[in-house]
């Protein structure tokens, strides 16, 4: 066989069965709660990569199917927020102000590889 023949192929990478892009890795990873209200939460895995965040809900959730993301790039802020002994609140605001928050363990640490991830692609 000639190896000029054969083209080279992209192989899909999955990270916790979220499919990475071409030149995405991963940088940390954790369990954590979207949190809507002190009602209302989703639990699930967050995902922190060299091109975005994403959060995808765990099978006991109401809402299993949740999935959500958001572009490095239409991040502008991220922020601590309420301490609660163990976990921490950690808020992403996007460019449109909208804020998502997320209970996670280690929440200075997820800022400090959020703002790594950050200053490397502005």
């Amino acid at each position: 066989y000639d190896l000029d023949v054969f083209n080279p192929t992209y192989k899909k990478i999955f990270f916790h069965e979220i499919e990475m892009n071409e030149n995405e890795f991963p940088l940390r990873s954790g369990f954590a709660n979207m949190y809507y209200s002190a009602t209302r939460s989703d639990g699930g895995r967050l995902l922190l990569t060299n091109q975005r965040i994403i959060f995808c809900a765990h099978a006991l959730n109401i809402n299993p199917n949740l999935c959500w993301e958001l572009s490095l790039g239409r991040v502008d802020r991220t922020e601590l927020g309420l301490n609660l002994l163990i976990t921490q609140r950690v808020h992403i605001f996007d460019r449109e102000e909208n804020n998502t928050t997320f209970v996670v363990y280690g929440g200075k640490h997820w800022l400090n590889e959020m703002g790594h991830a950050l200053n490397k692609i502005k």
